[in-house]
């Protein structure tokens, strides 16, 4: 099959890959996050970032998509030419290239909302966006200030509160938070659990969600 996938970012991954602040993983278990074609021993019930990382280039090598993509390759303009009868898909370095079909996945994350609060550029100390990390800044024992508390800003403070100095937390409204119960996987329990997912069958006449007994 022909085709091309353009990524802006220098890696594969996607919001695994630009996302790499402390405490960083899914928020939903991995089994249900996952594909079910794809042979993978996870680790953990939820998986960090990095081996989120590990599992999407795990895929391009088991089914050998690397001639097939192109980083560092930011989409800017996608338009139909009705000459060719072709979509023209115009790249950010000038290139342009012609495709039958188009699929965009550029995801809701891939661009960072940064506020701009009243005095923030007089502000003297380090300041950035979770999906834009700074790792070069030791944060111990330091006074910090997190705003939001949606799924990264959850993660990043309860990763941060053990080390810094004094931790402040701004959010607009309370949310309900309740534990994951992270925990290591059993050598055997991928290959179970995947495999009854493989088993699984969607009535899609009832909506209804069938299981196997185990």
């Amino acid at each position: 099959m022909n085709f091309t996938v353009f990524e802006q970012s220098d890696g594969p991954g996607g919001v695994w890959h630009d996302n790499h602040y402390p405490g960083c993983e899914v928020d939903v278990p991995i089994f249900r996050y996952s594909n079910t074609f794809t042979n993978y021993s996870w680790t953990e019930n939820y998986a960090s970032q990095k081996e989120l990382e590990c599992y999407c280039e795990s895929i391009i090598d088991q089914f050998s998509l690397s001639k097939h993509l192109q980083f560092n390759s930011k989409v800017e303009q996608i338009a139909w030419d009705e000459s060719w009868a072709k979509y023209q898909v115009r790249l950010a370095d000038g290139r342009s290239e012609y495709f039958s079909v188009v699929v965009s996945a550029v995801g809701l994350l891939s661009n960072p909302k940064v506020p701009d609060w009243p005095g923030l550029d007089e502000f003297r100390g380090p300041k950035f966006h979770s999906a834009r990390w700074e790792h070069e800044h030791d944060l111990s024992g330091k006074t910090v200030a997190v705003v939001g508390t949606g799924s990264s800003g959850t993660q990043v403070v309860g990763t941060l509160a053990p080390s810094v100095g004094q931790l402040l937390v701004f959010q607009r409204e309370p949310g309900w938070i309740w534990p994951k119960k992270k925990r290591s996987l059993t050598p055997e329990e991928p290959k179970t659990l995947r495999a009854i997912r493989l088993c699984e069958v969607v009535a899609s006449d009832e909506g209804v969600l069938a299981k196997p007994p185990l």
